[in-house]
């Protein structure tokens, strides 16, 4: 199956600061470098992965990096040949909302036809390949009957996780490309561990935070109840390309509240939502040690850089504390 990729684009987010890993980093690179900055498997940084495998089904120019200013030395050092414009700076941290409205409002602006695939920076993913696939066949879910909805990116479950979403799979509405379209009948976002084993027993999948999604249809559901980010995206919008852009941009993060994406937006919006279960591919949001080591030893062939220890020697650590 081909694919027009004219109009399709990715938001890379990598403004997060990583808290709960920061001791393992200063463990294995002796400074309090944000995770998205650091390499655990391989020679390339989590950014630098998750660039280099959207820039393996788009142009480097449609690939935009949304970070943070005090990140601005780390995103130059992985990132700094990328072209102009590609390169998104917020003013500070406030929430995933307004980490994913400042880059959908760029993109909009350079392209209002635009299909965006949301690619968190600090996942990790093999192979590879398959979600090239599952973007392609979600961006032709959207352009068969659904143009209306996002399309979200679901992980078969290993474990009763309680620090990820989860979502309740519904009806099968549609097979593309060897893979089933469904409902969405339920949303949770970190519950507790007890629910967590209920959910999975339940047959729910992790939501991995990656999505599809017609940029307009996003921005739409975004300011769906809620006006600040309503009036933001219309002054964002209004400002771009100009002298007050970066002042406008200030304002809208000091005085918009924190919200996060998945609480503040998608839990409530469930009726336009479809999701994509993922198969044959392995899925981690690599945000505590545990989880980074346990992957590196189900995946034996990735090469640890900075001493990274195994798993096992990890394990060994915890019992004897």
């Amino acid at each position: 199956m081909t694919h027009d990729r004219t109009h399709l684009w990715a938001i890379v987010l990598a403004g997060g600061e990583g808290e709960r890993l920061k001791p393992y980093v200063r463990e294995c690179y002796g400074t309090d470098r944000p995770k998205q900055f650091c390499s655990f498997a391989g020679r390339h940084t989590l950014v630098e992965e998750t660039v280099l495998r959207a820039e393996t089904f788009l142009p480097p120019e449609q690939v935009l990096v949304v970070g943070t200013e005090h990140h601005l030395p780390y995103l130059l050092e992985c990132l700094g040949q990328r072209p102009p414009g590609t390169i998104l700076i917020q003013p500070e941290s406030r929430g995933t909302a307004l980490g994913v409205l400042l880059p959908l409002a760029h993109i909009l602006d350079r392209d209002p036809n635009a299909v965006i695939a949301l690619l968190p920076s600090d996942h990790f993913i093999r192979p590879h390949e398959r979600l090239v696939e599952a973007v392609a066949n979600a961006e032709a879910f959207l352009a068969a009957d659904a143009a209306d909805h996002i399309v979200l990116l679901g992980a078969e479950p290993a474990s009763p996780e309680p620090d990820y979403g989860w979502i309740k799979r519904g009806v099968t509405r549609s097979r593309i490309g060897g893979q089933t379209f469904e409902s969405v009948a339920g949303f949770v976002e970190k519950p507790s561990r007890e629910q967590a084993r209920s959910l999975l027993a339940d047959g729910w999948l992790w939501n991995t935070g990656m999505l599809v999604s017609r940029a307009s249809v996003l921005l739409q559901v975004m300011c769906a109840g809620l006006p600040e980010l309503t009036a933001g995206s219309m002054l964002l919008r209004r400002f771009i390309g100009t002298d007050w852009e970066h002042a406008v941009t200030a304002e809208i993060y000091r005085t918009v509240p924190s919200l996060n994406f998945s609480t503040a937006v998608l839990s409530r919006q469930t009726h336009r939502l479809a999701l994509l279960p993922l198969t044959q591919m392995s899925w981690c949001d690599w945000g505590t040690k545990e989880r980074i080591l346990q992957t590196l030893s189900q995946h034996p062939e990735l090469p640890r850089p900075y001493g990274v220890p195994s798993f096992a020697a990890y394990r060994r650590e915890v019992a004897t504390r």
